[in-house]
């Protein structure tokens, strides 16, 4: 995806939320939370960039479910306002719910798990933002939309 196109509607990855909500809490977390310590200030920049006319997000459950469980190992001064911003978050997005019963059924489950596959079932609604090169190439090859966070970065990279 070129820097200059626009999401009208984006769903986030686990990673992606967790970076995204990190913007919204305290950007020194990029240096003290394992789980987002592969992201730098030019991340937070792209991110901000893709996601600067997004009309609306599209989330499911496994993916906020894992995003919260992984806010657990934030540091403890920031757990609070991560998950307030997390609050935020869902309160503006619209959630898409298809049964973990259902999803293990697709054949995005065997290869991707339960969270991804909740995002490959929504990638016809949503440009999907993610970080995971499977994930990627499941959903491009089954028609969906995505963008891969780390393909995007080089591609801005050389531009």
């Amino acid at each position: 995806m070129p820097a200059s196109a626009t999401l009208r509607v984006a769903a986030l990855d686990t990673n992606m939320m967790l970076l995204w909500l990190v913007v919204q809490t305290d950007l020194a977390l990029l240096n003290n939370y394992k789980r987002v310590r592969n992201f730098d200030r030019t991340d937070v920049v792209l991110l901000r960039n893709l996601l600067e006319f997004c009309e609306r997000f599209i989330t499911t459950p496994h993916i906020l479910g894992e995003t919260d469980n992984f806010i657990d190992q934030a540091p403890a001064y920031r757990r609070i306002d991560l998950r307030l911003n997390l609050r935020r978050l869902i309160d503006s997005a619209i959630e898409v719910y298809e049964p973990a019963k259902t999803l293990v059924r697709t054949e995005a489950y065997a290869t991707l798990g339960l969270s991804d596959s909740s995002l490959a079932a929504i990638s016809t609604e949503a440009t999907i933002i993610t970080l995971d090169f499977s994930l990627a190439g499941f959903i491009r090859g089954h028609g969906g939309s995505v963008v891969n966070f780390q393909q995007y970065r080089a591609v801005v990279a050389s531009q």
